[in-house]
C-alpha cells in the first residue's frame, strides 16, 4: 500500500496547561490541525518539532480501544470505590493498530496523559499536561474521537462536565500513536470493548432537553 507524503507545516504550542489540584485522594484502587501524511506521520517530517500536536489518528487507526491503568481498575472493582468523585490514580490509556509508512499494522499504547491539561476544569492539549490528576468520569466513544470528562475546576471547586476530540490531538506516527513528542509503546491489543463507566450505574453524558 503506497502512502502518499505530504509536506508537514506545524505551529507550535507554546503554553502548557498546569493542572488544578484536586481534593485528597485516597489510596489504592489491570491495566487542530489539518497537517497530515495520509493521515500519517513520518519521523523525517517532525524533526525537531516536538512543540505541538497534529491529530488525524482515528482516520487510518483501527481497533481503537480506551483502557484505565491497573491501580485505577482495581478501584473500580472495589465495590462503589471511587466511582464519580476521585481523579484517576495513573494516566489511562488509548489502545489502536495503526498502519506504518509501509502500510503494516502494529498496535500501540499511549498515556493520554501526556496529551492533555485540565485548566480551571478545562481539558486542554498540553505536553505531559496530567489531566487525570484532577479528572474523573470519564467516557469514550469507539470512534476514538469524542472523549468525556468531569474535571475539577480548582482546589474544592467543582466538577466541570467537558468533550474533548482526541482525534485533533493524538496522530499517528509511522504505526504508533503520538501526542507532541510523546509516543506509544508497541503492546499486545486486548480484543475486548473499553472501559464503560456506565457499568458502575454512572452516566457522563450529558442529558440535553
Amino acid at each position: 500500500m503506497h502512502i502518499l507524503i505530504l509536506s508537514l507545516l506545524v505551529a507550535a504550542i507554546g503554553a502548557f496547561a498546569t493542572p488544578s489540584t484536586e481534593p485528597a485522594m485516597s489510596t489504592e484502587p489491570v491495566l487542530s490541525n489539518e497537517h497530515k501524511l495520509d493521515n500519517i506521520t513520518d519521523a523525517a517530517s517532525i524533526q525537531g518539532r516536538d512543540g505541538g500536536t497534529w491529530g488525524g489518528f482515528a482516520d487510518s487507526c483501527t481497533d481503537i480501544r480506551y483502557y484505565l491503568n491497573a491501580e485505577d481498575w482495581q478501584r473500580y472493582l472495589d465495590e462503589g470505590e471511587g466511582v464519580g468523585t476521585k481523579p484517576f490514580l495513573k494516566s489511562p490509556h488509548v489502545v489502536a493498530k495503526c498502519p506504518n509508512l509501509a502500510g503494516q499494522k502494529q498496535c500501540s499504547v499511549l498515556k493520554i496523559g501526556d496529551c492533555m491539561g485540565n485548566r480551571g476544569g478545562r481539558l486542554e492539549p498540553a505536553y505531559k499536561g496530567e489531566w487525570h490528576k484532577t479528572c474523573t468520569s470519564c467516557a469514550f466513544q469507539e470512534d476514538g474521537r469524542v472523549f468525556y470528562c468531569q474535571c475539577y475546576t480548582g482546589k474544592g471547586g467543582k466538577l466541570e462536565g467537558n468533550i474533548v476530540n482526541l482525534n485533533e490531538i493524538i496522530n499517528n506516527f509511522d504505526g504508533k500513536l503520538a501526542c507532541f513528542s510523546n509516543f506509544g509503546k508497541p503492546d499486545y491489543c486486548p480484543g475486548g470493548p473499553s472501559f464503560d463507566i456506565g457499568q458502575w450505574g454512572y452516566r457522563p453524558w450529558p442529558v440535553h432537553g
